[in-house]
């Protein structure tokens, strides 16, 4: 059954991307960056699966809907700069800005983190390292430098698990 083979990408793409796409678009027209950085890493995350499954996606031309029903794939180191690129600036935004839903309003919505920004913040680092890691055969200086700013940044990394455990 051909649904069966294609039913992780078809989610991951048509369901998951888009809907964090849409979340990205009104937190950053609303100035809600605690909601924009959660979509951010979410997506890049997702993506950064499918990246590392099948190489090629789409995704410069994605998520357009009926505008474009024939995106052109993307190789995934072009991806993953501009996956690189949207964490930094998700992680640059003013998280103190009155626009931001109150974290102790997100925790219904944040089913990993229960609305913690600073461990939305420290997961935003571990993608980051994952494809500085991926690339490392492929573009070896880069990913080096890449590696050495997060440490030079002084990053911070989850220490705890992060999982989806609420439901049984």
């Amino acid at each position: 059954d051909g649904s069966q083979l294609n039913g992780p990408y078809t989610g991951m793409m048509s369901s998951g991307l888009k809907n964090y796409q849409f979340i990205i678009d009104k937190s950053k027209e609303q100035g809600d960056w605690n909601f924009y950085l959660m979509a951010t890493v979410m997506k890049a995350y997702t993506t950064e699966v499918l990246v590392d499954l099948y190489d090629k996606i789409p995704y410069f031309d994605a998520l357009k809907g009926a505008e474009n029903l024939n995106p052109k794939f993307d190789d995934g180191y072009t991806i993953y700069k501009d996956l690189l690129a949207g964490i930094d600036t998700a992680l640059a935004k003013d998280f103190s800005a009155s626009t931001n839903t109150p974290t102790s309003l997100i925790g219904a919505s944040d089913l990993i983190f229960a609305g913690s920004i600073t461990k939305r913040k420290q997961f935003a680092n571990t993608p980051k390292l994952k494809m500085f890691l991926r690339m490392v055969n492929a573009k070896p200086a880069e990913a080096q430098a890449g590696i050495q700013a997060l440490y030079t940044a002084n990053a911070q990394f989850l220490t705890s698990e992060a999982g989806m455990f609420g439901f049984t």
